[in-house]
């Protein structure tokens, strides 16, 4: 490829990358609960975290279930929210992913 055209696409690389800066995405994390709260929360734990969120629906969550939480605009000082159980497949594949976790 010529220098110029190596050139343009480093410049439309960084274009890019600066407006995706900017842009704010929903999040999903697995988390695991801990608790149940009086408030209908739950206390989950995620890597080195614990955070409250709340169930999307009536659903009733076991300790130690595993479940997907969504993040609101990728930031954990918003509500979050439960949207359902991680089954065991997704479990495994996650720790095939993200060994050590």
């Amino acid at each position: 490829m010529s220098n110029y055209s190596e050139n343009i696409l480093q410049a439309v690389d960084m274009v890019v990358a600066e407006r995706l800066k900017g842009i704010n995405f929903d999040k999903t994390i697995i988390g695991k609960i801990l608790s149940a709260n009086k408030d209908g929360s739950y206390t989950i734990s995620y890597e080195a975290m614990t955070l409250l969120a709340y169930p999307s629906g009536s659903e009733e969550y076991d300790e130690g279930s595993s479940v997907y939480v969504l993040i609101p605009q990728g930031d954990y000082n918003l509500r979050k929210i439960i949207t359902g159980r991680v089954g065991a497949k997704e479990i495994a594949n996650y720790l095939y992913l993200n060994p050590g976790k």
